[in-house]
């Protein structure tokens, strides 16, 4: 499933006076790679090797669960998923399972929340963009930015009114539309998982599913209160370094920028991140970091602020209880309150 919003956050493990794991506790981590077309790293302090796998197969099933509920580019034997709602759009009403139903829910509320800077029935759209930027990696010398004609005309297909939630059922009434939850999908899968692993008994782990950060308690190692996670320097030149760290426990940390997924255009950077107001790449900041509680809310926070103004980013993140990094082009670095 390849999410066009993507977040960009480097973890660190390193504690500032790291004394040795306590309790009898053991520090394993497993990898996975291809879901969310993504690596995901899972770390967790547990008694034994048997106890880690136990709650990385549970992660594991549930970050699978929501990579087929959720993908729009593939479809399932037997399963219903986004690329069939997308696929019947205008003809008929699709059976869909509850997560599906949740996570479009949470979508029309970020839309409202957010203005419409979060808005997942901006498929169209997102769609040329995307067929741009893959055309352009195959063959940088004719890169070109798609006909702005095009976009608006796709635009008129991301009516968020045009979504009918309705008994397990969801239906696109028109039928040049098509979702995409790229800003909210990878969030609301890895705090599923790490819910579902704290409820079979996980006390200390953390989730990192392609930069979407989730700690669970603290790490089980003398002179540690929390798991830190580094911020990324926001370049596109290969060099990037930590130019930040964040203390997180029981939360959420997501980074939203434009420095590794774009294309360049005579010169010019262009990044994945499409301000619907002007359906052009969003280039205010360089780089975003939200912690929020709310694996879900991070998500759609940090895109939702790269793509505002620091003004209105400080109003949605007291509406949802969140704090936030920005980092300017220039390299500055400034904090909510």
């Amino acid at each position: 499933m390849r999410i066009i919003a993507v977040v960009l956050v480097l973890l660190t493990l390193a504690a500032c006076a790291p004394s040795g794991v306590t309790g009898g506790y053991g520090r394993y981590t497993s990898d996975y790679f291809g879901l969310f077309d993504t690596h995901t790293l899972f770390i967790a302090y547990t008694k034994t090797r048997e106890d880690f796998d136990r709650y990385g197969g549970i992660v594991y099933a549930e970050l699978e669960r929501a990579h087929r509920l959720f993908d729009i580019y593939n479809s399932y034997e037997g399963l219903n998923n986004l690329k069939t709602v997308n696929d019947n759009a205008g003809v008929m009403p699709v059976e869909v399972h509850s997560d599906i139903i949740e996570l479009l829910m949470f979508g029309v509320e970020a839309y409202e929340k957010t203005g419409g800077a979060i808005n997942i029935a901006m498929g169209p759209v997102l769609r040329l963009w995307h067929k741009a930027r893959t055309d352009a990696l195959g063959d940088p010398e004719n890169a070109r930015l798609p006909d702005m004609a095009e976009l608006s005309d796709a635009a008129l297909n991301t009516g968020i009114g045009d979504i009918v939630i309705d008994a397990g059922t969801v239906f696109l009434k028109n039928p040049g539309m098509s979702l995409d939850v790229g800003a909210i999908a990878k969030g609301w899968a890895a705090g599923v998982a790490m819910r579902a692993a704290e409820v079979a008994g996980l006390e200390s782990g953390l989730i990192n599913a392609g930069g979407n950060v989730i700690a669970l308690g603290r790490p089980m190692e003398r002179g540690r209160d929390s798991w830190s996670v580094g911020i990324e320097e926001p370049s596109a030149d290969g060099t990037r370094g930590l130019i930040a760290a964040v203390p997180a426990a029981d939360t959420a940390v997501v980074t939203s920028g434009g420095y590794q997924r774009y294309y360049t255009v005579d010169g010019v950077v262009y990044n994945h991140i499409i301000d619907p107001e002007t359906l052009m790449p969003a280039a205010r900041h360089a780089s975003v970091t939200v912690i929020c509680p709310d694996a879900a809310a991070a998500d759609m926070l940090s895109t939702a602020l790269f793509i505002m103004s620091r003004e209105r980013g400080e109003a949605l993140l007291e509406e949802w209880g969140a704090e936030a990094v920005w980092v300017a082009h220039d390299g500055s670095i400034t904090r909510s309150e």
